[in-house]
């Protein structure tokens, strides 16, 4: 059931998040930031990028990978938000002293809950480890299964040896990685609600007399730190820094109906960068409703269909793009590509037929699943036609079929010259008859 539910999900996520489609308006901001991109969080178009691919060191920002390990986790009944964890003597003598924790005491207990909020929040590493270790039955094994989730998502140029994010020469991801797994996690509403908490008060344990108070790192959630930095329509997502992979920020806004998600690395001022991003998304774009729910964009044939031979091909949800704001939504072009040549009834309505893909310009602005518009039965000769087909495809059967068709055809042949040639005798023989004159006596 496992395995099925990964494949299934990889599916998914193979068809929500195809490449980014590309589009870029004027004047976008300077950065200093070595790498950055700005995406549509809804549909995962690229507004800016810089770099986007160059691989770097993602600091803390790693733990939004190490977030949907864990929910994973909990949604395999693996773990639960209740479970109390211990944290070990052993644990502590690995935390680095230079890395952010939440001061976590060997023989801790803590829930589940409590440790995902500090990790996120407060980007405690020490928490990470804890979680790692207990979801992993080690570190080692847990991130096996990161690099398994970057795989998943389609995180090509990502590869990790840590949970918390604490700089190793093999441990790096890009921009773009980023984007693609912050854009999965933010649909998650667990996640969503707590990178965008101000700050996160965690009840005295076993261990501690009083409570523990964090302020979320991330300055454009939380104003208690640096106003300056604060940012209204910030939603998320997660901080980063260490010295090699200096100051990091993948960030998150929203404004009306909009989401957007940014992600710079390596910058000097990565919170006036991301909000400068951010709102750049926001006054140079637009989305453009293209296709609703339903909407019929095509047909394609169906075999051994009961008394019809086609479906219809609509659009799976509501297909929303994101243009330049000077855009002419005249000028997107769609294009259909069907999941197989042929389709073979029965067909569910609601079964996926293929993709349909925009085109702004030479650009890929969206791409979306079209699926079959009502239900198509199977004729009740069906499996004949389906075994007629196997025995059709069969070299032999072709190849027998085809010598008895000629010698048929022989035959045929031969019977219509045996004909022709009887016809020519008998007309012979009466023109002989005509010809021949008895004696007379």
């Amino acid at each position: 059931m496992k395995i099925l539910k990964t494949l299934i999900a990889t599916l998914l996520i193979f068809c929500i998040i195809l490449p980014f489609g590309v589009v870029f308006a004027e004047n976008p901001p300077i950065l200093s930031a070595v790498s950055a991109i700005l995406i549509d969080g809804k549909t995962g178009n690229i507004l800016y990028e810089k770099d986007s691919e160059r691989e770097m060191y993602p600091a803390s920002t790693t733990k939004i990978i190490t977030y949907l390990v864990i929910s994973d986790a909990i949604e395999e009944g693996e773990i639960s938000l209740d479970d109390m964890l211990t944290f070990t003597r052993e644990m502590q003598d690995k935390m680095d002293s230079d890395g952010s924790h939440i001061e976590l005491k060997a023989g801790e207990k803590m829930s589940v809950e409590n440790l995902i909020r500090a990790m996120l929040i407060a980007s405690g590493n020490d928490a990470a480890t804890l979680l790692a270790t207990t979801v992993g039955g080690n570190e080692e094994n847990f991130v096996k299964r990161m690099n398994q989730k970057a795989d998943e998502l389609g995180l090509i140029h990502s590869h990790f040896t840590n949970a918390h994010g604490l700089t190793d020469p093999d441990h790096f991801t890009t921009a773009k990685d980023l984007a693609t797994a912050a854009k999965v996690a933010m649909e998650d509403d667990f996640f969503r609600q707590i990178v965008g908490s101000k700050t996160l008060n965690i009840a005295p344990t076993n261990k501690t007399e009083n409570e523990r108070y964090f302020i979320n790192t991330n300055n454009l959630v939380s104003y208690l730190r640096y106003s300056n930095y604060y940012y209204s329509k910030a939603t998320g997502i997660k901080t980063g820094y260490t010295d090699a992979a200096g100051s990091c920020l993948v960030a998150s806004a929203t404004q009306k109906d909009r989401d957007l998600i940014c992600v710079v690395l390596k910058s000097e001022h990565s919170h006036e960068e991301a909000k400068a991003l951010l709102e750049y998304g926001f006054n140079n774009f637009k989305q453009v409703e293209i296709a609703k729910k339903g909407d019929i964009l095509g047909e394609t044939k169906v075999k051994q269909g009961a008394g019809v031979d086609h479906v219809r091909a609509v659009a799976k949800e509501n297909i929303v793009i994101t243009l330049p704001l000077d855009a002419n939504v005249d000028d997107i072009k769609s294009t259909i590509k069907y999941s197989s040549d042929e389709v073979y009834a029965p067909v569910k309505k609601g079964d996926t037929l293929g993709t349909i893909t925009y085109t702004y310009g030479k650009k890929v602005v969206g791409t979306s699943k079209i699926v079959a518009e009502k239900e198509v039965k199977r004729h009740i000769f069906g499996f004949l036609m389906t075994l007629g087909e196997k025995i059709w495809g069969l070299t032999i059967v072709k190849v027998i079929v085809y010598l008895l068709l000629t010698l048929v055809i022989l035959f045929i042949l031969l019977v219509v010259y045996g004909f022709y040639l009887s016809i020519k005798r008998s007309k012979a023989r009466k023109r002989r008859r005509k010809k021949y004159h008895p004696p007379l006596y």
